[in-house]
């Protein structure tokens, strides 16, 4: 690959792909999820009041004092207000990262890959960055991280199957092992720009959002980083 992809493992001066790349298997199966549906039930409307007898009515207003025409737009203007404070609620769906600050990836601001050509042997339902780790986070890890990290990198390679049965984010799990400070963080995101600044824009290079990934929130993430 004629670009400086830097892997992880490259800090130790040998090839080793920190990737979960998919080994090639003798079957290869999809998994298929059913889409959860969420169904919301309308309420009832309330019951009207039926409205009283003619007679009554007279009576009740003869003997009600005048009104204040000025409390009569106070209370009109307080309904008013209650009503629209206490209007229908939606579901945010995909506007929730909007709404909390995050950001939101936009389809096709990263150039992807075809995956009939990658080195998976599976269908990734994320882009390449949920599988990988950089070298320029390898330099935040001392000598003995770093031996522990070669030992924990491949047992989670197999432990999720090459990536086939992964559902955290590889970067994710390696700042929660290793206690990353998010200014540490960004220090190594920088470097990263710098390093590889012509091809950000390619799936290969994708620079790490720490604003994601600091949320811990495999949901968000998840989210974040599907291949689209």
């Amino acid at each position: 690959m004629g670009k400086k992809l830097i892997t992880f493992i490259l800090i130790a001066a040998c090839v080793l792909p920190l990737a979960a790349c998919g080994q090639p298997e003798e079957e290869s199966s999809e998994e298929q999820s059913d889409s959860q549906v969420e169904s919301f039930e309308e309420s009832e409307p309330s019951e009207s009041i039926p409205p009283a007898q003619e007679s009554e009515e007279e009576t009740s207003q003869a003997s009600e004092p005048p009104r204040n025409e000025d409390s009569v737009e106070e209370s009109t203007e307080e309904s008013r207000s209650d009503s629209e404070s206490s209007g229908p609620s939606y579901d945010s769906g995909e506007n929730s990262s909007e709404e909390s600050g995050l950001p939101e990836y936009q389809p096709g601001s990263i150039k992807l890959q075809d995956q009939e050509s990658d080195d998976y042997s599976f269908e990734r339902p994320y882009r390449l960055a949920y599988y990988m780790i950089w070298g320029e986070f390898g330099d935040l890890l001392d000598e003995k991280q770093l031996e522990d990290f070669f030992a924990w990198s491949e047992q989670e390679r197999v432990r999720t199957n090459y990536g086939r049965d992964q559902d955290e984010m590889f970067l994710v799990s390696f700042v929660k092992r290793y206690n990353i400070p998010r200014e540490a963080f960004d220090e190594a995101v920088d470097k990263f720009i710098a390093s590889n600044r012509e091809w950000v824009t390619e799936e290969e290079y994708e620079v790490p959002n720490a604003d994601i990934i600091y949320t811990f929130d495999n949901e968000i993430i998840n989210y974040y980083y599907r291949y689209e």
